[in-house]
């Protein structure tokens, strides 16, 4: 018996992700009805970021139900049909630091972006060689309204 044939680990796997993980492998097709679900569950959850804030990875995660799927919500967003309807610009790392990979320009347009939409830097470069928002200023409170 393979581990993922023991039903123990079957269920263990289901839990842990591993769905969402093949779900997102390099094969994944629109066809696929769960992946298909979880980006358009990330789409409408960052719809809803206001401008002038913006939100994280894991943040996005735990709104849809998926709190350990940050990299998801990340390979979803990498693959945004919907320039200008879903403002994936707005979506940071968990340190504020902009997207190395940002889909419509790289991290230069996502700040310009950001910029033209009041959000505020701190100086200096993150960790991942980008930008970082200033997550005090500009993080989104999901129950706040503004």
């Amino acid at each position: 018996m393979t581990k993922t044939s023991h039903p123990l680990h079957q269920s263990h796997a289901l839990h842990t992700g591993h769905v969402l993980h093949t779900a997102y492998s390099h094969t994944h097709t629109h066809a696929d009805s769960h992946s298909h679900s979880f980006d358009e569950r990330v789409y409408a959850a960052v719809k809803q970021i206001p401008r002038g804030c913006v939100a994280t990875y894991g943040q996005i995660a735990g709104m849809i139900g998926a709190p350990r799927a940050a990299r998801y919500v990340g390979f979803a967003l990498h693959r945004n049909p919907y320039e200008g309807i879903v403002p994936c610009h707005r979506v940071v790392f968990a340190d504020g630091s902009l997207a190395p990979g940002f889909l419509f320009g790289g991290p230069d347009e996502q700040r310009k972006r950001l910029e033209s939409e009041g959000v505020i830097f701190l100086p200096g470069i993150g960790p991942h060689g980008t930008a970082r928002v200033d997550l005090k200023a500009c993080g989104w409170d999901q129950d706040q309204i503004r």
